[in-house]
């Protein structure tokens, strides 16, 4: 199954589609929440576990009629505005993805080059 990721406009949204960032114990157990909390929005992927209320479109992978399921989901909540502006008028997450090279093990981040390399095989 091919990763994905969500972007989210809030922590709230994040524990909607996934179990969440754990909160650590008394015991010693580190507040991942807490330093999460810190960070966002920013620049950052998780992978976190996916719940059944991710949407359809996210969760099923695969022919009609036969499906896996997706059991984790890359979330990120970005801290651009545009993006945030696009995400406050959603009432679902945007999918995502990272796009690679074709011929390199490299990702790339300008949209122009994307466009020029991926606009000829659609």
């Amino acid at each position: 199954m091919q990763p994905l990721s969500i972007l989210c406009r809030s922590l709230r949204d994040i524990d909607t589609y996934t179990t969440g960032f754990p909160l650590g114990t008394n015991q010693g157990q580190a507040n991942i929440f807490r330093a999460v909390k810190r960070i966002l929005p920013g620049p950052y992927t998780f992978i976190l576990p996916a719940t059944k209320e991710l949407p359809k479109q996210c969760i099923k992978h695969g022919s009609s009629t036969r499906y896996a399921k997706r059991r984790q989901v890359g979330v990120r909540m970005p801290d651009d505005p545009i993006c945030q502006a696009i995400l406050q008028n959603l009432e679902e997450p945007l999918i995502c993805t990272s796009v690679k090279y074709l011929a390199e093990d490299e990702w790339i981040l300008d949209p122009v080059t994307i466009a020029d390399i991926y606009e000829p095989l659609v």
